[in-house]
């Protein structure tokens, strides 16, 4: 990577962006993820990974969740250009799956957003090995578009998506709202866009000769 030197922000410079493996987009998952395309190399359980998790009760916190797999959207702010560093990262065979790394001019960002998506998510049926599908929708997603037409997604979670799951790990509607990572995660997030549009409203001023 043929960053330059970090600058200084208001946050931490690089910014983490991330969410849990399940709700990320499916075409950004790697093929190591298809039970189909397994080979005697690959873990036929990684699927699983995905929808690993578990709510716990932590001191000073509250509740929180912890999942198997997350992915993680590192974003390098520098001068005049930015990089994202992502990956899948499987806590449970401490593996990295799927990394992607992008440099681009803050010219080449057309906008970065949260939007709300929708997502398919895999949830275990009362009947040993069913596996049901349930729709989440308006999942909230960091969305980094460029003008190559490239999207750079990291979908995190929201009270919806727990209210769709709460019998599967295991907590009480009522402790939903006070989940840490819902909070955390939404914080990262703004942070990233806060810092990612102060370098754009720089830059495109230098380049009206407003400077």
């Amino acid at each position: 990577m043929t960053m330059a030197q970090l600058i200084e922000i208001d946050s931490y410079n690089p910014i983490l962006v991330f969410g849990p493996g399940e709700l990320q987009d499916p075409e950004r998952f790697p093929l190591t993820f298809s039970e189909i395309r397994a080979t005697d190399d690959i873990n036929f359980d990684i699927k699983k990974h995905l929808t690993s998790r578990r709510a716990v009760e932590l001191p000073r916190v509250g509740f929180d969740v912890l999942y198997g797999m997350y992915y993680l959207e590192c974003i390098l702010i520098a001068k005049d250009m930015l990089a994202t560093y992502g990956l899948f990262y499987d806590f449970i065979t401490g593996k990295s799956h799927g990394i992607e790394i992008t440099e681009q001019y803050y010219n080449d960002v057309v906008s970065i957003v949260i939007t709300n998506e929708f997502r398919w998510i895999e949830r275990n049926g009362k009947e040993r090995d069913q596996v049901k599908e349930v729709y989440v929708e308006d999942a909230p997603t960091f969305m980094l578009s460029l003008a190559s037409g490239e999207n750079r997604t990291v979908t995190f979670v929201n009270e919806r998506y727990f209210l769709e799951i709460k019998d599967k790990i295991d907590i009480s509607e009522e402790n939903i709202s006070g989940i840490y990572l819902i909070h955390v995660s939404r914080a990262y997030a703004n942070q990233a866009i806060k810092a990612l549009r102060h370098q754009l409203r720089l830059h495109k001023s230098i380049d009206n000769g407003d400077n």
